[in-house]
């Protein structure tokens, strides 16, 4: 086997084995970092490295997905098929960053090897945006066979509804921006894999022991458990929140709402507040229904939505935060990197996030449910929109949230342990 240097046009030096079974980590040697000062210059303003290294192939690959889903869409008429494109942009950077792309190489190596040569820290963020991006694909494509053919998300119907509405404007007001946006969220989960131990790219880290790296580590995962968890709770509390509306709930059945079932004096068994009760008269299976009264429950407002008015944002923008605090404690961090959790928190509180929904939702509720509007005024009222106010301490949901994050990070320190 010869190994033989060759010199890294952005700095430092690598090694290539002319044998392809040769493909191991040590192929990304570590080098001496220089100063922050320095690594920022280099990383930053250097068009070669950023371009070539980082968005450009995020760029290619986010572009791809884009055209496709956009074609979808069209063919469709359905405008969700453009959500599909956010899990699957990081999702298939990172593996094709980190696995996929060594098939393809002057020195083709198996899928299988590419993988089992990864450092831990490296398969920590693969598998990372795996189960994050998995998640989220699953539930927008679930919610769109849910809806069936040629019904849409209910704040697209209202926009494909707006005066001037056109598909071709769609791509360049809606598609388009977001290639720019994806490939930038994309950033920590590229990097680690294109740069690596690149001198001139990583920046100079203050964590010398390795206690100090691995709790770093374990933070980063606890992060990530946290995010990871209030995005599911989220999803499950209000899909059963509006699975419950329209059930007819009978004798011996229990509300949605968490009412206890209550008898009256003629013996009709019903729930509160709104409710459908079934009784005997003459003989008769005689059903009585009654509208719920309670405006509050036509928002879901319980559970991990007690804590902010959009928990699957916060808990998306903490998945994301989690990358960069890994590369760190794993010497991988570079400045381009912390790009990623800044444009992602960008995007959801000034783009596209939390103000776009709840202006679609206004408009919406304004015209088809007035009592709607009313109540979700209430809440915007009652719960912070993003960030959680000092009051949530004694909200159980948010240590709920909390404990599944430090049981994360107590797992990641036991199994880092074993191995």
């Amino acid at each position: 086997m010869v190994i033989r240097p060759t010199t890294n046009p952005y700095g430092g030096h690598s090694y290539v084995s002319d044998d392809p079974s040769a493909f191991h980590a040590l192929s990304r040697p570590r080098t001496a970092c220089p100063t922050f000062s320095t690594t920022l210059k280099t990383s930053l303003l250097s068009p070669g490295l950023l371009l070539h290294s980082t968005l450009l192939p995020s760029l290619t690959i986010n572009s791809s997905l884009a055209g496709i889903a956009y074609t979808v869409a069209r063919l469709t008429n359905r405008l969700e098929a453009k959500d599909l494109i956010w899990p699957l942009g990081p999702l298939l950077n990172a593996w094709w960053s980190a696995v996929f792309r060594h098939s393809f190489a002057h020195h083709p190596v198996s899928i299988f090897t590419a993988y089992k040569a990864l450092p831990p820290p490296e398969k920590l963020i693969l598998t990372g945006v795996t189960l994050w991006g998995g998640r989220l694909f699953y539930r927008v494509l679930s919610r769109m066979l849910k809806r069936g053919k040629g019904r849409d998300k209910p704040a697209y119907e209202s926009l494909k509804r707006q005066h001037g509405f056109s598909w071709n404007k769609i791509w360049w007001k809606k598609f388009f921006p977001e290639i720019g946006w994806l490939s930038l969220i994309s950033l920590p989960v590229v990097t680690p894999f294109r740069l690596g131990y690149y001198s001139g790219a990583v920046i100079q880290q203050s964590l010398t022991s390795i206690s100090q790296k691995g709790w770093a580590q374990a933070l980063s995962v606890g992060l990530f458990t946290m995010g990871l968890a209030m995005e599911v709770l989220a999803d499950w509390q209000l899909d059963r929140f509006k699975m419950g509306k329209g059930i007819v709930i009978g004798a011996g059945a229990r509300s949605r709402w968490g009412s206890m079932e209550k008898e009256n004096g003629n013996g009709v068994k019903f729930s509160q507040p709104g409710w459908t009760a079934e009784t005997e008269v003459n003989g008769r299976r005689v059903s009585i229904s009654r509208e719920r009264e309670n405006r509050e429950e036509k928002i879901c407002k319980e559970g991990v939505w007690g804590i902010v008015r959009h928990p699957n944002y916060l808990g998306d923008a903490l998945v994301h935060l989690s990358f960069p605090l890994m590369l760190y404690a794993s010497d991988l961090l570079t400045p381009i990197a912390i790009l990623g959790p800044l444009a992602n928190y960008l995007y959801l509180r000034c783009v596209g996030g939390d103000k776009t929904d709840e202006y679609t939702r206004t408009r919406r509720y304004s015209s088809e449910d007035v009592s709607k509007k009313i109540e979700f005024d209430r809440y915007r009222r009652e719960r912070n929109s993003f960030w959680p106010d000092k009051s949530q301490i004694y909200n159980k949901w948010t240590w709920i949230v909390v404990g599944c994050g430090v049981a994360g990070a107590l797992a990641e320190r036991v199994i880092m342990g074993v191995v």
